[in-house]
């Protein structure tokens, strides 16, 4: 009976965290969205916070934390310290951000592993009924939506209800599940692949994978690449593919021209300039300028203070999501307490492991942070831990049945 109890408390335990997940990613949710209103995000926050006290409830007691978990609590109460006592712009201490944070590294790990199962369960109905959608958007089939234009923001969203779509500034269409934009599907999309190992045969995985391209996410695209490359160091045949591919990502698509913008658009993204990437749109020449300047200056040690760039590097549509802004905010030391602690310990843990798994799943977050530096966020940081744990558990499953 004790024991029934017991994996009874677990499952409401993990029901409570993927609801916490899936708010805090839900588009509705995000200040400023088109589709927020504040009434209907302070509705969320207490739905957040009834979960969490929920977890607290039902979740089994525990005594003993991993190496890991406690420096994953130690990194949210740093970056949270960091960003109250050495503000350009105070926010706010973000106690329910905390409080999550902390709650998800307080919870088990076969906890954790079950969240980031099961909300990939999300991710695939999703990703299945947003490709039906985003294709009769083109084919009408009798599917409805809404447009909506958001003040200041370069997306118009195609709201499906169950899904949402964006037109961007170079009107293409780009699927963003139940995300804020694009992008963010495409990186989670790409976690869960990778997660996997990248395998196919699971249909689940090829839905995930078909969804992610439409999002036209060039951090989708290079996040994938970046793994296959790390899963095949050793294979010097499938390096001929790499090989393949790198030719024509350097020869031959610059020199395509479709005549349909929006296919020429896709086609260029990936296209590397003298400035860079050509698709590299995390931030705009205001704030290009603003790094320039700080890192060109003193302080480029310790940075402005946290909000500094968003207040000074944005402006005119330009949006600011690169880890420039953590140099700009906090100079070079100040980023590296906030990031390598936690990846450090994540990664010597791997290692220790022998789990490659785990490694590459932490690698990929790690390159994930150029374009996205969210690791802290509460939800790329519930998507981040969890997944690490779920990895633990695929190679050691696999080990064991060995």
């Amino acid at each position: 009976m004790k024991l029934k109890t017991q994996i009874d408390n677990i499952k409401i335990s993990v029901m409570f965290s993927v609801a916490i997940l899936f708010i805090l990613s839900w588009a509705p949710y995000m200040e400023n969205h088109p589709l927020a209103t504040s009434g209907q995000r302070r509705v969320l926050n207490y739905l957040v916070l009834f979960c969490g006290v929920g977890i607290i409830l039902v979740c089994p007691k525990r005594r003993k934390f991993s190496y890991f978990e406690i420096t994953a609590a130690i990194a949210i109460l740093v970056y949270r310290a960091i960003n109250i006592f050495y503000a350009y712009d105070y926010k706010g201490i973000g106690i329910t951000s905390i409080f999550i944070g902390l709650l998800f590294c307080y919870v088990s790990n076969d906890i954790r592993i079950y969240i980031f199962k099961y909300f990939k369960y999300i991710m695939v109905i999703v990703s299945f009924i947003g490709i039906i959608c985003y294709i009769s958007y083109f084919i009408p089939i009798g599917i409805p939506y809404d447009v909506i234009s958001g003040s200041g923001r370069a997306y118009k969203i195609i709201d499906f209800k169950v899904c949402y779509c964006a037109y961007d500034y170079n009107a293409m269409l780009r699927f963003c599940g139940l995300f804020e934009e694009p992008g963010w599907f495409g990186t989670w999309a790409a976690f869960y692949l990778c997660a996997d190992g990248l395998n196919l045969k699971k249909k689940e995985n090829i839905i995930i994978l078909v969804a992610g391209i439409l999002t036209f996410s060039l951090a989708f695209i290079m996040l994938l690449v970046i793994y296959y490359f790390l899963i095949n160091l050793s294979n010097w045949k499938r390096w001929l593919w790499l090989v393949v591919i790198i030719i024509v990502y350097l020869f031959v698509l610059p020199n395509i021209q479709t005549g349909n913008s929006s296919i020429d658009h896709v086609l260029h993204r990936m296209v590397i300039t003298s400035e860079g990437l050509e698709g590299d749109n995390r931030y705009g020449q205001l704030f290009e300028s603003l790094y320039e300047s700080t890192i060109h200056s003193s302080k480029i040690y310790f940075g402005y203070g946290a909000g500094y760039a968003e207040i000074y590097g944005t402006g005119n549509g330009q949006g600011l999501a690169s880890i420039k802004s953590y140099i700009v905010n906090f100079g070079i030391f100040g980023t590296i307490v906030i990031f390598f602690p936690i990846l450090i310990v994540f990664i010597k843990e791997a290692v220790r492991l022998k789990n490659r798994r785990m490694l590459f799943y932490i690698l990929i977050t790690i390159a994930s942070l150029y374009q996205r530096p969210y690791l802290f966020w509460t939800p790329y940081f519930i998507i981040f831990i969890c997944g690490v744990s779920y990895t633990w558990s695929i190679e050691k499953d696999r080990c064991d049945s060995r």
